[in-house]
């Protein structure tokens, strides 16, 4: 009888270790996979490798050197309010742009680029232009036809054009 009381202690110590050590492998591995889930270890693989291609082609155009694209000749027009004391308008003006793909595709349609500004230059109203929002403002439509015109020809969307500002360099008005 002593004999199977000790046999049975034996076997509730031995269940009593067991059950703790179970206990514990499976606290610990709860705290290891919430970690590893929520610190994104079973996040999708395509989902990463898209964002960091994203993130390392932002980071290249962001560290490449700015280009600016004259556009010369200047910019000559005529003011369309007959009330307005300078009759004509010279605009001297730049693009910014970081990338050489971007520098190609506007020399190669410079003409077109040319023709649209031109016509906006000479819608303007005196008035104005002689105030720097409306020369900011002017600036900024400028900005979207250049992206307008590049976004059409290469096939890409407005804010994927690579032209970055439109940069008016000097303004006469006489």
């Amino acid at each position: 009888m002593a004999d199977e009381k000790e046999e049975e202690k034996k076997k509730g110590g031995g269940m009593k270790i067991i059950l703790i050590v179970l206990i514990l492998l499976i606290v610990v591995g709860g705290s290891v996979g919430g970690g590893l889930y929520f610190g994104g270890f079973f996040g999708s693989k395509e989902g990463e490798e898209e964002g960091e291609e994203k993130h390392a082609k932002e980071v290249a155009v962001a560290k490449m050197p700015a280009i600016y694209v004259a556009l010369d000749p200047a910019f000559v027009t005529n003011f369309s309010d007959p009330n307005a004391k300078a009759r004509f308008l010279q605009i001297n003006a730049s693009v910014l742009t970081r990338d050489p793909l971007v520098e190609a595709d506007l020399t190669t349609h410079i003409t077109a680029i040319r023709s649209k500004l031109s016509l906006l230059f000479s819608t303007q109203k005196e008035a104005e232009l002689r105030t720097v929002a409306g020369q900011e403002k002017l600036a900024a439509d400028a900005l979207a036809v250049v992206s307008k015109i590049i976004a059409a020809e290469t096939g890409k969307a407005m804010e994927e054009t690579g032209v970055e500002e439109f940069l008016i360099t000097g303004m006469v008005m006489q």
